[in-house]
């Protein structure tokens, strides 16, 4: 017993991954999360002699099976995509996370102890075991292998925020195989397509949603919060693929509640058949390291999935977006400047409603501008419009159906218009910059 070789595992000898090694994992953080499994390949190595680590570039996929908090059921979610991991200090020992059993226990008992024992495992590979259990820590154990790195860590509290337990289930480490190799990782990936342009911003009239932004006021040299409810007022098709929105927009800052502000917008959703998160290129600078996920919206039936990019080495920059089916986006961030973010907190589609509305200041626009007393005569018209409204106003604009202005004046009570096209067009008043009323006409030669 005495003659086994006892060496300690050097960092080298325990993370020493070749390309093509596969590692799958069963993880819970604490007692109140659920069960996550991962699955972790290696894509590339390099060795910085320099420093003396290796770089490690590796495809992780993860999923977390539906589970249920109270009366709430969380759906199943899946993620992939690639990271990079350093193993510094190659040379050195495998060092214990816990410095638990650097005191010396005072009077060992059987349930109270502190060790370190190598033995062969995980397919006659070498095993650094270090198992403990003290006043502090009820139950603990780290395990390394020599070529799979970390295998099991396991650790109990009474704090049960604290506790976790992580432990690797199957490797394939050029074609020496350990444990049963879960299938579930390349049946949520061939779940998890990517949403289309089409599926993503399905929109009908009368759609509501409600956005949240964080954003820096330069003004006032701080972060501001912006509230905007967007409601659909109208929709075009083009050819040959894709669609115009007419879109209402109410928005107030936290720093003034007392001044909203409305006015008209287009937005035209193109390729409709196309994936919806293309606009996050995984392969342009400086954004390398993209991580997909999908999942279902929670409290609802509605397919969302995201993307968020990372440089390789640096965390002063990062992009995330996320999408759902037939709300358009529920989620966008990035971190290069500050904590600057949009998330949807409200929607209203038909019948269904999601989320938690606000109540916008109205008080300086009764009625609305699109409830504002306007008359436009002739209507349908070719050439001439009188005007006859009871606002304030001394601007006057008119757009057609995509959002192009076709014609600016100043305020009166007839306007002779360009030869414009048949359709359908808009004249919005403005008054001090503010949209103050909106009336729709037809030009019909």
């Amino acid at each position: 017993v005495f003659s086994q070789n006892l060496t300690p595992l050097t960092v080298k000898e325990a993370f020493d991954f070749a390309v093509g090694d596969t590692f799958q994992y069963s993880i819970k953080q604490n007692a109140y999360s659920p069960w996550l499994y991962r699955q972790v390949v290696i894509l590339s190595r390099t060795l910085d002699s320099i420093r003396n680590k290796f770089i490690y570039t590796q495809q992780v996929d993860a999923f977390t099976p539906s589970y249920t908090i109270g009366s709430r059921v969380i759906a199943l979610s899946y993620s992939h995509g690639k990271q990079i991991n350093t193993t510094d200090n190659l040379d050195s020992l495998v060092k214990i996370q816990q410095d638990v059993c650097n005191t010396p226990i005072p009077t060992p008992t059987p349930t109270l102890y502190c060790y370190d024992s190598l033995k062969i495992d995980y397919g006659n590979r070498k095993t650094l075991k270090h198992e403990f259990d003290n006043n502090r820590f009820r139950t603990g154990k780290i395990h390394y292998s020599a070529g799979l790195g970390q295998t099991l860590d396991y650790l109990t509290s009474e704090d049960p925020n604290v506790s976790k337990n992580i432990k690797m289930t199957y490797f394939n480490k050029q074609g020496q195989i350990w444990g049963i190799r879960s299938s579930s990782f390349d049946e949520q990936k061939a779940l998890c397509k990517p949403l289309t342009n089409r599926e993503v911003y399905d929109f009908e009239i009368g759609d509501i949603f409600i956005y949240k932004t964080r954003l820096y006021n330069f003004n006032m040299g701080r972060l501001d919060t912006l509230y905007e409810r967007r409601t659909i007022i109208n929709k075009k098709f083009n050819l040959p693929d894709s669609i115009t929105y007419f879109i209402k927009k109410e928005s107030v800052y936290t720093s003034t509640f007392n001044k909203l502000i409305v006015k008209t917008d287009t937005s035209i959703v193109k390729n409709l058949n196309s994936s919806a998160v293309e606009r996050l290129d995984p392969n342009k600078p400086p954004y390398p390291f993209a991580t997909d996920y999908c999942s279902t919206l929670s409290n609802s039936d509605r397919k969302q999935y995201g993307r968020t990019l990372n440089r390789a080495n640096l965390l002063d920059y990062c992009e995330g977006l996320t999408l759902v089916q037939g709300v358009g986006v529920l989620t966008s961030y990035t971190c290069s400047f500050s904590t600057d973010g949009t998330s949807l907190i409200y929607f209203k589609k038909g019948t269904e409603t999601w989320g938690t509305p606000i109540d916008f200041p109205t008080s300086l626009f009764t009625p609305s501008v699109f409830q504002a007393k306007i008359s436009l005569s002739p209507n349908p018209t070719n050439s001439i419009l009188n005007i006859e409204t009871d606002i304030d106003f001394d601007k006057i604009q008119v757009t057609n159906l995509n959002g192009q202005i076709v014609l600016k004046e100043n305020k009166t009570t007839q306007i002779t218009l360009p030869n414009l096209p048949n359709g359908i067009y808009f004249m919005q008043f403005y008054g001090e910059n503010v949209l103050k009323g909106v009336k729709k006409f037809i030009i019909h030669h």
